[in-house]
């Protein structure tokens, strides 16, 4: 699952590990969220570190009989350097491995493997988490999400099986 929106998001901006809470529309999106996820009883709730994850992680986890949310340094988002805070171009899209302070992939692929690594192989597990690393899940892990989407919106989950 990604985190609900922040004003970063919400501007079209890198956010990278710029640690932003929610904005209002995304305390809402993370409240209703939360409202359809607590008919699904998850055996552990992984979260990334930073702060529109973890809120986003509580209010879910609110509406658990299991209300633990383990922090998994692993799913943080991949580090955008200079990019971080500038609006996102297609310029910009281009230079990003070479754009200075950028987390290289290879980085973000190793600290993820370690990260699924350490969830349980059998169980029902919600990881929220950021819109790279669905996409390294994606595009370097093999995972096929259902519903089959290559872009998670805030507070949008899917069903992977990893």
């Amino acid at each position: 699952m990604r985190h609900a929106e922040t004003d970063f998001n919400s501007e079209n901006r890198w956010m990278g590990v710029t640690d932003l809470h929610l904005n209002k529309s995304g305390l809402e999106q993370a409240k209703s969220v939360a409202a359809i996820l607590g008919s699904i009883e998850f055996d552990a709730i992984y979260c990334s570190p930073l702060l529109r994850a973890l809120q986003t992680a509580d209010a879910v986890a609110s509406k658990q009989l299991h209300r633990k949310v383990l922090i998994e340094a692993g799913f943080a988002e991949r580090g955008f350097g200079v990019l971080e805070g500038k609006i996102k171009t297609d310029e910009l899209r281009d230079k990003i491995e070479t754009s200075q302070g950028v987390e290289p992939l290879l980085s973000v692929q190793s600290r993820l493997a370690k990260a699924i690594s350490r969830i349980p192989p059998h169980g029902t597990f919600l990881v929220i988490s950021h819109s790279g690393i669905f996409r390294v899940l994606l595009t370097r892990f093999g995972c096929k999400p259902s519903p089959d989407l290559l872009y998670l919106k805030n507070a949008e989950w899917v069903e992977l099986n990893l």
